[in-house]
């Protein structure tokens, strides 16, 4: 008797931070760790995000991801667009350009998982913790859904009905949080 697969990911924003810029740059750094598990197999910690400094190509910041093991293997990569280099086109580490996201207010990440396992129930657990600085939404961009909003915190469940499976997880921007100086008598004037 085979029994259904679950696999299990866990999405885990791990830092967002706000920095001062000069002019109309937009600077800030959002950071999401991605896990997952199936049965007893891990792929491990997986990073997707906008991080200044990064750029929508291979940059420092981007990090390859091995390929899968021979047998008993739970893989995830994350995929860039336009990618034409040396190596695989499976990431472990994949940041981009924040100003690319501020310029069209969103970013998109292509995630591929594979597995030798059994087709099953795929679990997408996802959790942030959203620590300020930034506004934004993720929505999960696949089968059998199509385009659904990921709740902060949330859980997905997906049919995994072979050994590959792929979705995109959108990060839309909506704005940085005002940080500007305010007297009392402007916090006081709010509530009345």
């Amino acid at each position: 008797m085979i029994r259904p697969s679950r696999l299990v990911v866990h999405c885990v924003m791990a830092a967002i931070s706000l920095a001062a810029c000069a002019g109309s740059v937009h600077a800030f750094d959002l950071t999401f760790g991605v896990e997952a598990s199936l049965h007893d197999s891990q792929a491990g910690r997986h990073i997707f995000g906008v991080r200044d400094g990064a750029s929508n190509a291979v940059d420092p910041y981007d990090r390859p991801e091995p390929p899968p093991a021979p047998a008993d293997y739970l893989w995830l990569a994350f995929t860039m667009p336009e990618y034409d280099g040396p190596l695989a086109n499976a990431w472990r580490e994949e940041y981009r350009d924040p100003g690319a996201i501020v310029d069209d207010n969103s970013e998109v990440w292509h995630v591929v998982v594979a597995t030798d396992a059994a087709p099953g129930d795929l679990v997408l657990a996802c959790d942030f913790d959203l620590m300020g600085g930034v506004y934004f939404s993720l929505r999960y961009l696949g089968p059998p859904y199509g385009e659904i909003e990921m709740p902060v915190p949330g859980t997905l469940v997906v049919p995994l009905t072979g050994s590959e499976f792929e979705f995109w997880l959108e990060l839309i921007y909506q704005g940085e949080v005002d940080a500007g100086a305010t007297s009392w008598g402007g916090v006081k004037a709010l509530f009345r």
